[in-house]
């Protein structure tokens, strides 16, 4: 009994924290978590300012944003306020939090 529980939870387990790392990465195509998270914080700042999701400027401003979201401000200051979890642990875990 213990031993089919445990190959029932096992492959769920890795296949959720598979999902948990990859899913912001497919989202934002992207190569690294914490340039994911900038690149959906970018893209989330420019529909604040615009209102919307379409037109000229939130384009370019989406744009620009994008362009410039390399992960660096965003992993600097996640090892700054989570110095003690590792920084693609913690720019996933608040990906997730902002949607």
């Amino acid at each position: 009994m213990r031993s089919v529980v445990g190959l029932t939870v096992l492959p769920l387990l890795v296949a959720g924290t598979i999902l948990f790392f990859a899913v912001p990465l497919i989202m934002e195509n992207t190569g690294n978590e914490c340039q994911a998270l900038e690149k959906y914080n970018a893209s989330n700042a420019a529909r604040s300012v615009t209102g919307s999701t379409s037109g000229p400027i939130y384009g370019m401003l989406n744009g620009l944003a994008q362009s410039v979201a390399t992960g660096e401000a965003t992993s600097a200051a996640e090892a700054n306020a989570h110095p003690n979890i590792p920084v693609n642990l913690s720019c996933t875990y608040d990906f997730w939090k902002a949607l």
